[in-house]
């Protein structure tokens, strides 16, 4: 029988990084399973107040836990490129001890996306996109020289090393 198990949300707008940190590693004291970010460039709550990059933040606060599970709810795939995306996971999974769980999505704050020179295609687009990504994260995590021609994103014998943990790997 599986257990039931808990996450904290803190999303990182309003707070100063000593803050979060204090607030992840009570909660990994409290027995918390996973601590997640969010992958926006503002507070969403109110644009005025400070928001730390999900994913630098995220690669500092996993060397201040040690037993949580840590990710982005979610990662916005048009955000960076989806092989940059794969090593800065992966190297985010090996600071953190095998620790990520990573969480994409097509993306959906059209203004957002707009104030910061990031086009924001069609629904359809956004989620042919995401298969892609997808696609190139699996073969860079799981192959030793990956290569892929799609109709937004190539690669063309691309390493990737460190690797993720294998668990990763295996639910992909």
């Amino acid at each position: 029988m599986r257990s039931l198990k808990f996450g904290v949300k803190t999303g990182q707008g309003g707070y100063a990084y000593e803050e979060l940190k204090k607030i992840w590693t009570a909660a990994e004291k409290l027995g918390y399973n996973s601590a997640w970010l969010y992958d926006h460039f503002y507070a969403l709550h109110d644009k005025q107040d400070p928001c730390l990059e999900a994913w630098t933040t995220l690669s500092a606060l996993a060397t201040s836990t040690k037993k949580m599970k840590i990710g982005t709810v979610v990662t916005a795939i048009s955000y960076r490129n989806p092989a940059l995306l794969a090593k800065m996971a992966s190297t985010v999974d090996v600071i953190s001890g095998g620790r990520l769980i990573l969480g994409v999505g097509a993306g959906w704050h059209e203004k957002e996306y707009k104030a910061y020179g990031y086009e924001f295609p069609d629904p359809r687009t956004r989620v042919r996109q995401l298969k892609e990504t997808l696609i190139v994260i699996r073969k860079l995590w799981t192959e030793d020289k990956a290569t892929f021609k799609g109709d937004f994103y190539s690669l063309n014998g691309a390493i990737n090393l460190p690797k993720p943990n294998k668990n990763h790997t295996r639910r992909f």
